[in-house]
């Protein structure tokens, strides 16, 4: 409210847009950054599944689907065809 009645008095007319596009900047540069976390995290977890997992492939094919489809329920992921094998899909 302070700002609007130095607008109102003062008649600064860029103090209430630079306000607003101050904001908006940093919550892009948030967003931003959250993004580049997200992503570096993907990475980890995989470089994580390669070295540290004896079925490395399906946990891959797992956490690929959960990437993908971050709010998929886990009962559709054992269903779900694309986690199947070559071999359980006939295809050899």
């Amino acid at each position: 409210m302070r700002l609007l009645q130095e607008v109102r008095e003062d008649d600064d007319r860029w103090a209430w847009p630079d306000f607003f596009l101050t904001g908006a900047a940093d919550t892009a540069n948030q967003t931003f950054a959250a993004a580049i976390q997200i992503v570096d995290l993907f990475k980890e977890d995989r470089e994580r599944i390669m070295t540290e997992s004896d079925g490395a492939a399906s946990a891959l094919r797992i956490r690929d689907l959960f990437q993908q489809n971050p709010f998929i329920r886990q009962i559709r992921s054992f269903d779900d065809r694309s986690l199947r094998t070559h071999h359980q899909r006939g295809t050899h």
